[in-house]
């Protein structure tokens, strides 16, 4: 058995080692991204929690996004379409998820925008029928929470019942027209 000595060269890490922990970074990275988009951030904090260094990380984030597996723009447009899908919410909830995965407020407002066009409205398959985006979403919960919730006859009841709603679609990220809107407009029956 071979012993250290002071005059023996100091090993450093070479160069497969090294390549190893990036592939193993790499790998990490695309197993991470197979189940859903993800934003840059996203795959970063999983990357970091693996234990990778910066560099390996910078790397790492650079070929993702060179071969379009990492796209801040595509990945909120997705996320966006996905919540107006499956769970709808309002543009002030939808702009703080956004921002909290680290996407930039440029791509964030550019979604917005987008999510008002017709042609997102078709996809989504809602009608474009001139309202706003927020206006129909809102319209749709309302509706499904109409339906397990009595209406009440008494006016005090029926202003709490409405007040309950309001706080709903505030929880929502709806903003205060599109609430005051729907729920406490004259035509509005609760």
């Amino acid at each position: 058995m071979k012993q250290w000595s002071p005059r023996s060269p100091q090993k450093s890490p070479s160069k497969s080692r090294v390549k190893s922990a990036e592939d193993k970074g790499l790998a990490t990275a695309l197993n991470f991204v197979k189940y859903r988009p993800r934003s840059v951030l996203e795959v970063v904090r999983r990357l970091q929690r693996a234990g990778l260094g910066s560099n390996e990380i910078n790397s790492i984030i650079i070929q993702l996004t060179e071969v379009d597996i990492l796209n801040d723009s595509r990945f909120a447009r997705d996320w966006a379409r996905s919540r107006d899908r499956l769970h709808p919410i309002g543009n002030w909830l939808l702009q703080r998820e956004l921002n909290e995965k680290g996407v930039t407020e440029e791509v964030i407002t550019r979604t917005l925008d987008e999510r008002e066009t017709p042609e997102w409205l078709e996809e989504v398959g809602l009608i474009a029928d001139g309202r706003r985006l927020e206006l129909i979403l809102a319209e749709q919960l309302v509706q499904k929470r109409r339906k397990r919730v009595a209406v009440p006859e008494d006016r005090s009841a029926a202003l709490k019942t409405k007040q309950h709603l309001a706080q709903f679609l505030g929880r929502r990220g709806f903003s205060p027209a599109t609430i005051s809107t729907l729920v406490f407009h004259d035509s509005y029956d609760t």
